[in-house]
């Protein structure tokens, strides 16, 4: 693959998990912010990346594959970008369709808790509208605005669906072990997503020690003391440099495509490492 000097965002998603936009529609915001690359890394599911790497082919963007796994250190949640892993390996795709069908068992049961406190949504609905299986909270919580339980997103998590909420469940979890171990034995690069947005200290050395190979260093809503914080984290612990704008359409409507970006060099280097 040619990396083209410019500017590379390797952090959104799409409708085939949490995100509004279509996989055409992404890439044409893509093409339209004058990226030189791109990766699409929903949730748990490849559903989009043949359909990038096409589009992507067409229009002389650099693309690579992506996604964004949950991992579960000392019952904390951290999200785990893969890059770079073989669509095809039986063992990988295994692993994402355990964690879909478990997103799905979850979605049917908070909506069960849902109706219990009187604000019902039509899940078969929602599961229809998500053909990959990548149902998350946010659908949830979309569903609950269109039935005027609540007025947002952020109103939605704070009421009912949030982490101290009363319709919560907990993920089906895997250690950091378990998941970065399988995404290299697949090919891919596992990175830690925006690292310094956790409302817990990370512990990098513990993931260092599990196989991870790269930090998150350019996110949207940092200021320039937490990404230099970070860009420092990462020379620390020899780890490469990645970033991206966390893109989910109309669910996050303040970020755009672009928004955080890698320069070729650092696309390069991801591109070249070995898992």
């Amino acid at each position: 693959m040619e990396v083209k000097p410019g500017r590379y965002d390797l952090h959104m998603h799409t409708h085939c998990s949490d995100g509004t936009d279509s996989v055409s529609e992404v890439v044409h915001h893509v093409t339209e912010r004058g990226l030189a690359g791109f990766s699409i890394t929903d949730h748990d599911t490849v559903a989009a990346q043949a359909e990038a790497a096409a589009l992507a082919a067409a229009a002389d963007i650099a693309y690579v594959s992506g996604i964004e796994l949950s991992v579960s250190s000392k019952d904390r949640d951290l999200h785990v970008l893969v890059y770079g892993y073989d669509l095809k390996h039986a063992e990988f795709l295994k692993m994402l369709e355990v964690f879909r069908e478990s997103r799905r068992e979850r979605a049917i049961h908070m909506a069960q808790k849902l109706a219990e406190l009187g604000v019902p949504i039509d899940i078969d609905k929602i599961l229809k509208s998500v053909p990959s299986g990548a149902v998350g909270r946010p659908h949830l919580a979309r569903a609950l605005i269109k039935n005027r339980a609540v007025s947002g997103i952020r109103e939605a998590f704070d009421k009912y669906l949030g982490a101290d909420a009363p319709a919560y469940l907990p993920k089906y979890q895997i250690s950091p072990n378990e998941g970065m171990d399988l995404a290299k034995r697949a090919g891919g690069v596992p990175v830690l997503a925006h690292p310094g947005s956790y409302p817990f200290e990370v512990d990098l050395a513990e993931l260092v020690d599990a196989g991870l190979m790269g930090l998150e260093t350019s996110y949207p809503s940092w200021d320039a003391k937490t990404t230099s914080f970070w860009r420092a984290q990462a020379k620390r612990f020899d780890l490469l440099e990645t970033g991206g704008s966390d893109y989910h359409g109309g669910n996050r409507s303040r970020i755009t495509v672009g928004a955080a970006t890698i320069s070729a060099e650092m696309f390069e280097r991801l591109l070249t490492a070995q898992p």
